[in-house]
């Protein structure tokens, strides 16, 4: 083999690694998700604790296809949306 080829595989061996890495890293978040649901439910008894709702790929798969400007003007609306929630539950 030559020197070439040898970078090539190296290459493509290490893109492999960073993406089971990601996969993994993936999995391990849908586990502490699913984990911490079920200690919130049987050690503080909070009914209202649920697992996620919707894939973690999702967003970032949309994110992809937004501009700059979209990306902010979501995050904005996100911001507002929790500062109303917690004003609401502090007048209650």
């Amino acid at each position: 083999m030559n020197p070439h080829l040898i970078e090539v595989f190296q290459r493509a061996y290490d893109e492999k690694l960073m993406h089971d890495d990601k996969i993994q890293h993936i999995w391990g978040m849908y586990t502490l998700d699913a984990v911490s649901v079920a200690i919130a439910r049987i050690m503080r008894g909070d009914k209202n604790a649920k697992y996620m709702t919707k894939p973690l790929l999702e967003d970032i798969i949309k994110d992809s296809h937004l501009t700059e400007e979209e990306i902010y003007e979501r995050e904005l609306k996100r911001e507002l949306a929790f500062i109303d929630s917690i004003t609401v539950n502090d007048k209650e």
